[in-house]
């Protein structure tokens, strides 16, 4: 597995550290893909003081008191990860993935040392790996390897997974590199996304832009079916041709560990965390927040909604307490500066203008939170309020289903998260329009408890029977050697909708 963070928790590299703290969502799923069954080899970044010379180090690594992991680090300076992530994969690549071009920021001579990162992650996977190795890439950082690897080790299959989304394809050319990123993601066996629409845009890209074409579409599987919204598709395209290469896509919305959350519900160390929070907050409807720092989370415009909401509504005032949970983001990386700023403004402009005595409208934490903390937040919470600009697919959502017990609460959901796709009960808002943001928080909180009830039961089911373990199962079994491609649980087959006599660069979703 090959991905730019370690695991939290991982020993010293001989001589080098981890270079992230590993606070993001996704590292205990990946973390989780290792054990009892399933050992393999973690390779991510590794600080040094000096990136010259030996550049990689190697150190076991013990989950659990089972050695089912081992960590390799590729070593990168300070210098290095500056350039590589918070200059270059944050503020040229990530706007355009979230489809944000406004805020692209880059200069060309960085991508240089992007690609000479990608080069070394490549080359130390070569190095470690038998030639028939099965290598899954995690995510836009590393658009670069799987490329490289197929000329280092051309008998591995090569998976790579994208925990964003992936733009439209006149967006994604806005990166003069456009060609070198898809034909490496095109040396890949199987190119993952959390749902069908962004398959369509990727295969959009790989058809305009290096001349592949689709070979076989899906009909898209009820249970992802949103239509009417900006991720909704009905059919996706499944597999790619370019030359003598054919490329497996498909969509892996990731799972959380939903009996984990359960069990930690059982505790009363939970109960008692719950129990302060609902002291604390007496009588109120609490609204929950938990984002990371970054303008595409909609921290901002949900505050500007709750702002309206006590102007316009003064009833609500003293009724309802805003918690805003904030996890800090790397002060390297300019514009989360300017977006703490504004956040910081915000929280300080609604309380200076609504606070009493006895209430305060924003709780605001700016801070990482542990897990157990999140989940003791989710079950004490009434309604969670998830509105990102864009997001791949947002685990918090998942995870307040998951902790919402039986109470009547309620999830507010951005139509532009990945999550949307699957909770299609959640009260939908449109974080771009300030009507549709009032409309949706109004409607939540104004949601007889019976109706609360209904949508999350649905909610529930859906999200207990999509685990991260299914999801590292499910992907891993499709990328296994000698197997014809087959579909994941969210797409059905259909025949091939493009005909061997239309054009090479037949647009996907053609027929």
């Amino acid at each position: 597995m090959v991905y730019h963070r370690a695991p939290s928790g991982a020993d010293a590299l001989a001589g080098a550290t981890p270079a992230f703290n590993s606070l993001n969502g996704v590292i205990p799923t990946l973390r989780a893909i290792f054990g009892p069954g399933r050992a393999g080899l973690w390779v991510a970044c590794a600080r040094v003081e000096d990136a010259g010379g030996a550049r990689n180090g190697r150190a076991a690594l013990v989950q659990d008191g089972d050695p089912a992991m081992s960590l390799h680090g590729v070593r990168l300076s300070a210098s290095d990860i500056e350039t590589f992530y918070h200059r270059f994969s944050k503020e040229a690549l990530w706007p355009v993935v979230c489809s944000s071009p406004g805020n692209v920021r880059f200069d060309e001579a960085d991508w240089d040392a992007f690609a000479e990162v990608n080069r070394r992650f490549a080359e130390a996977v070569a190095e470690l790996v038998t030639p028939d190795a099965t290598v899954w890439v995690h995510d836009y950082n590393l658009w670069l390897v799987p490329g490289l690897l197929r000329e280092l080790v051309p008998a591995a299959r090569i998976g790579f997974f994208h925990h964003t989304p992936f733009p439209a394809a006149d967006i994604f050319a806005i990166l003069p590199w456009r060609e070198d990123i898809v034909r490496s993601l095109l040396a890949c066996d199987l190119v993952g996304f959390h749902v069908p629409h962004y398959a369509n845009n990727f295969a959009a890209a790989a058809t305009n832009l290096v001349g592949a074409r689709v070979s076989r579409e899906v009909e898209v599987s009820s249970r992802y079916l949103t239509v009417g919204t900006p991720l909704s598709t009905s059919r996706m395209a499944s597999e790619l041709e370019l030359g003598a290469r054919r490329i497996a896509l498909d969509a892996f919305p990731v799972g959380i560990d939903s009996a984990r959350i359960e069990a930690l519900r059982a505790t009363p160390a939970h109960a008692q965390r719950v129990e302060a929070i609902r002291r604390e907050l007496p009588g109120q409807q609490v609204v929950l927040s938990v984002d990371r720092l970054d303008y595409v989370k909609g921290s901002v415009q949900k505050l500007l909604a709750y702002e309206r909401l006590l102007d316009r509504h003064p009833e609500y005032r003293g009724a309802v307490a805003f918690v805003c949970i904030v996890a800090p983001a790397a002060d390297a990386i300019s514009v989360h500066r300017s977006v703490r700023a504004e956040v910081d403004a915000l929280v300080g402009r609604i309380n200076g203008r609504f606070s009493t005595l006895a209430w305060t409208p924003v709780r605001y934490f700016y801070q990482p939170l542990s897990f157990e903390r999140v989940v003791s937040w989710c079950e004490a919470s009434s309604i969670a309020w998830i509105a990102p600009l864009r997001d791949g697919l947002n685990l918090v959502a998942k995870e307040f289903v998951a902790a919402s017990g039986g109470d009547g609460k309620i999830l507010v959901l951005s139509e532009f998260a990945g999550a949307h796709v699957e909770l299609k009960h959640a009260v939908t808002v449109n974080p771009y329009s300030p009507r549709s943001m009032d409309y949706g928080l109004r409607a939540a909180l104004e949601m007889p408890a019976a109706a609360r009830r209904q949508r999350m039961r649905e909610m529930r089911q859906i999200v207990r029977s999509s685990t991260a373990d299914q999801w590292a199962a499910d992907f891993l079994a499709q990328l296994a050697p000698d197997r014809p491609p087959t579909l994941a649980a969210g797409v059905t087959r259909t025949p091939p909708a493009t005909p061997s006599s239309a054009p090479r660069r037949a647009p996907a979703g053609s027929s």
